[in-house]
């Protein structure tokens, strides 16, 4: 299980912690007691194909990997425009240990189907109707992201997606999974 480590920011230690003990959410937002076990951390998606649906955002599946968890919705035109990256900066450090996680926010999972079969999904989606994973991280916008390093420590946060994010963005990842 991802162990808390002392991180120096205060907030990220108490949403980490949060996020551990209490995400088990299943598709849709309805909560479960405890973290799904798998022997794959997601199970293939519905529809058409274009996503994996995890059971839950459970963390704890991903020890010793970097963790970029993203938080969209289909209204959300940055959103839109994040999306290209995530999914080639998956493609191209997966083999490093990177994994993206999806959260999507919309009220009705239609709209997130319908967004992901316009900009090509490719990535796992938790769904979160009822925001209960969004109010955990205090989102304040849209899209939002959190990455996690290898020991469960939350390094950085975003919210927005600006033109000039990716090259950062990408460096702080490189970084991360260059660290042991």
């Amino acid at each position: 299980m991802f162990g808390l480590k002392r991180s120096r920011s205060r907030p990220a230690q108490e949403l980490l912690a949060a996020v551990t003990t209490a995400t088990a959410l299943m598709p849709f937002g309805h909560a479960v007691a405890a973290p799904t076990t798998q022997s794959a951390p997601y199970s293939a998606g519905t529809g058409s194909g274009l996503y994996a649906t995890l059971p839950a955002l459970d963390l704890a599946a991903y020890a010793g990997k970097v963790v970029y968890v993203d938080f969209w919705a289909s209204w959300c035109a940055p959103c839109r425009r994040s999306f290209p990256w995530m999914q080639s900066t998956q493609q191209a450090l997966a083999n490093r240990g990177l994994v993206v996680l999806t959260v999507n926010v919309d009220e009705d999972p239609r709209q997130a189907e319908r967004f992901l079969q316009e900009v090509g999904g490719g990535l796992p989606v938790v769904f979160d109707s009822r925001g209960k994973l969004a109010e955990l991280y205090q989102l304040q916008g849209m899209p939002s992201s959190f990455v996690v390093d290898r020991h469960g420590v939350i390094r950085f946060k975003h919210r927005g997606f600006r033109t000039s994010d990716p090259a950062n963005y990408t460096a702080e990842l490189r970084q991360l999974l260059d660290e042991t």
